[in-house]
């Protein structure tokens, strides 16, 4: 009989969810999966000055830097099994022109390249893997949260056959489960008390800057960080001034130098539906300054 706290049950029951997930495989997909297939392409072909200049689709990378490295992580394993996905996904709008790194051009997107079903299987299996890592963090903060097997099996069960989770990323098409994965470990280390206010601020940052709606989550979760790792140390300011020093350094050093580059020389405007102009490099610095700001408070 299977005992409801060994490692061997939860990868047992995880099979059927993993086959589940693959059997949808053939099924819908949104827009989404163009996007990703168009970040492969961007992070594995252009120079890395351009990734945030490349504007022949509508298509554009608009997520943070670490989410840029982590598709081009994707590239270089999609590489040996599924060398098309990172072809130009739209060459009909790249024929004979460049793209202009100066004004974001926003067209509608033509033809795409034929989408196969080893593509997409391959695509989808990369879901999949990233999965992985929320199925880690699930196991050590339901093994900190909760005392009894049970509990934490049905915690583990709800957490991986989600169907939210289900939804978006296996139907629709993103990595909210390797996303959540982030967030469970930086709340694992958080309500660890062996834990370090470093490395659960170190998680938290870095989950930000993998996708920027995790923001909304700073205020409670830095509150509860000072709460109970500072207020009841002894060295309670060195531990929050270390935290905010790590948090400042992250920040600023998100991108790489090569990101950086065209933000200091060139401007980017973007039109919004009301037909005006705004600098998108005004409103990325105008982000990162306030949360440097915020982790320093």
């Amino acid at each position: 009989m299977l005992h409801p706290d060994r490692l061997t049950t939860w990868l047992l029951l995880l099979v059927p969810v993993v086959l589940l997930k693959v059997c949808l495989t053939p099924g819908y997909f949104s827009t989404d999966f163009h996007v990703h297939r168009t970040w492969l392409y961007i992070t594995d072909s252009l120079p890395l000055e351009q990734w945030y200049r490349w504007n022949l689709t509508e298509f554009t990378l608009d997520y943070p830097p670490f989410f840029a490295f982590f598709e081009w992580l994707l590239a270089s394993c999609v590489r040996p099994f599924a060398s098309e996905l990172l072809l130009e996904p739209y060459p009909s709008l790249s024929h004979g022109k460049q793209a202009s790194f100066d004004v974001v051009s926003v067209e509608e997107p033509s033809t795409p390249l034929p989408v196969t079903l080893q593509l997409v299987l391959v695509h989808r299996l990369t879901v999949i893997a990233s999965d992985a890592l929320l199925v880690v963090a699930l196991y050590l903060f339901l093994h900190r949260l909760l005392n009894q097997p049970i509990q934490r099996l049905s915690g583990y069960l709800l957490g991986v056959s989600s169907v939210a989770l289900l939804i978006v990323d296996h139907l629709h098409f993103q990595y909210n489960g390797f996303l959540s994965g982030i967030k469970v470990l930086a709340l694992w280390v958080a309500v660890d008390q062996r834990g370090s206010p470093f490395w659960t601020a170190a998680l938290f940052t870095a989950l930000v800057h993998f996708k920027h709606i995790y923001l909304y989550m700073a205020p409670a979760y830095c509150l509860y960080v000072v709460r109970h790792h500072c207020c009841h140390s002894e060295h309670a300011l060195q531990q929050l001034s270390r935290s905010g020093t790590m948090l400042r350094r992250q920040s600023a050093q998100r991108s790489h130098p090569g990101l950086q580059h065209h933000h200091q020389h060139q401007p980017q405007y973007q039109r919004n539906d009301r037909g005006e102009q705004r600098n998108v490099d005004e409103d990325e610095e105008s982000f990162s300054f306030s949360f440097s700001f915020f982790s320093s408070s």
